[in-house]
């Protein structure tokens, strides 16, 4: 548990690496039906700042669409 998601992520990626290697990691990024400034403000596209420091690593990571 921790305040910055992407800071923690890359905390516990060596783990998981060492432990399988060929591991994939998923994220998820929300899709709505109306997009408004609220919900972009909301949902500030952490996956992606994920998926860069991981691609970073030479890790591989894929966003998932999740419709709302």
């Amino acid at each position: 548990m921790g305040v910055d998601v992407v800071e923690e992520v890359l905390r516990i990626t060596p783990e998981i690496r060492r432990r399988f290697p060929k591991a994939v990691f998923f994220g998820g990024q929300l899709v709505f039906p109306d997009d408004t400034f609220f919900t972009r403000m909301l949902h500030n596209h952490i996956v992606f700042a994920v998926q860069r420091q991981l691609y970073r690593l030479g890790m591989a990571f894929v966003i998932m669409p999740i419709r709302l």
